[in-house]
């Protein structure tokens, strides 16, 4: 009989080279991730024999027919993919391979990711702003509701990962 663990791994976007070696760690000690789940948190690995893989993760809005046919016939495998991100693996024995050839790449898909976040914000700033202030002032509350801190929390967690996403990129510059 297979054994299988689940996994929830958090991870964010300006570690994911953290959660690339997470991965390759478990297939390392003999875990072989056969399944990725939810917002890419969560894992199913079965036990197999110690191998060594390798894990990318990238970031898309849009990807093209192109892009995954080059990975694909680089030896890639697409693992999973979940709002713009996709998990690549890729197995071998001598040279660690890297689907991304240079920092521009890596520079490149950060930017991508900054935008995206960085537009999400914007579209979510005068929307979510008139809704909430419109239902504090009919409700005639003292305080904000509930949602406002949701609301702001949220936010914070968008524009922190962009400040990171964007520390990346400055080490990745300067490398």
């Amino acid at each position: 009989m297979e054994e299988y663990k689940d996994v929830t791994h958090w991870w964010w976007a300006w570690n994911s080279e953290e959660y690339e070696a997470y991965l390759e760690a478990e297939a390392a000690a003999g875990w072989e991730l056969v399944h990725v789940g939810f917002a890419m948190i969560r894992h199913r690995f079965r036990k197999t024999e110690a191998k060594q893989v390798r894990y990318c993760v990238d970031y898309h809005t849009k990807t093209s027919q192109e892009y995954e046919l080059i990975a694909k016939d680089d030896g890639w495998h697409k693992m999973a993919e979940s709002a713009g991100w996709i998990m690549w693996s890729k197995a071998y024995e001598d040279q660690r391979p890297a689907l991304f050839t240079d920092r521009a790449s890596m520079i490149s898909r950060n930017k991508r990711l900054m935008g995206f976040t960085g537009m999400l914000v914007l579209l979510n700033l005068p929307l979510s702003l008139s809704v909430m202030y419109r239902q504090w002032s009919e409700s005639g509350m003292t305080y904000p509701p509930m949602l406002f801190y949701i609301w702001v929390l949220i936010i914070g967690c968008m524009l922190y990962t962009i400040w990171k996403t964007h520390e990346q990129n400055e080490r990745f510059t300067q490398q």
